[in-house]
């Protein structure tokens, strides 16, 4: 069927085409796992008794980190390194408590991957909140806004290098702010 002049039919719209050049000259150093060492690291994984989290919590376990994981069901066996948090995460209340409660101070990273996959109907919280939405954005919101700013203040500071990765390591005392030492 033909669309005339007087169809109510909306023109298409031409696909945009993005005419950028790719600079091959910035590159990001990325270590590879045998040049991680996580060695007394302590690594919170929220998220990480399934999927990805789960894999996170494993790989930074065999590199040498303390890692809590944090979810509702652990499928892994509580070992010296490896301890877990049992927390419903679709609760608001569960996720304030979390942010409130867990030992921020000494962690070095703090890994989210929690996130469920959509209902084919709309699930409801207690709270009265979407499941999904729960569970994959706002207890991430409500347990950073605890977490963060204590995140890491338990921890010995001087910002310098880590030779395994560009990112930074904390050592040593703090330095005021504006003081040269």
């Amino acid at each position: 069927m033909n669309a005339g002049p007087n169809s109510s039919a909306a023109p298409k719209k031409p696909k945009a085409r993005l005419n950028g050049t790719v600079d091959r000259t910035t590159t990001i150093g990325v270590p590879s796992l045998e040049q991680l060492d996580l060695t007394s690291k302590r690594v919170l994984v929220v998220g990480g008794t399934g999927g990805l989290g789960r894999a996170v919590a494993q790989q930074a376990l065999a590199l040498g980190a303390e890692v809590t994981v944090v979810g509702r069901t652990f499928r892994d066996h509580a070992t010296d390194r490896l301890t877990f948090v049992q927390a419903d995460l679709s609760s608001m209340h569960e996720a304030v408590r979390l942010g409130r409660e867990l030992p921020a101070e000494t962690y070095d990273v703090a890994f989210f991957s929690l996130g469920i996959m959509a209902a084919k109907t709309r699930e409801v919280t207690a709270e009265g909140i979407e499941r999904d939405m729960a569970v994959s954005y706002l207890s991430r919101l409500a347990i950073l806004q605890g977490l963060s700013p204590r995140l890491g203040t338990g921890r010995p500071w001087t910002a310098r290098p880590s030779p395994a990765c560009s990112s930074w390591e904390h050592r040593g005392p703090a330095t005021p702010a504006g003081s040269r030492t």
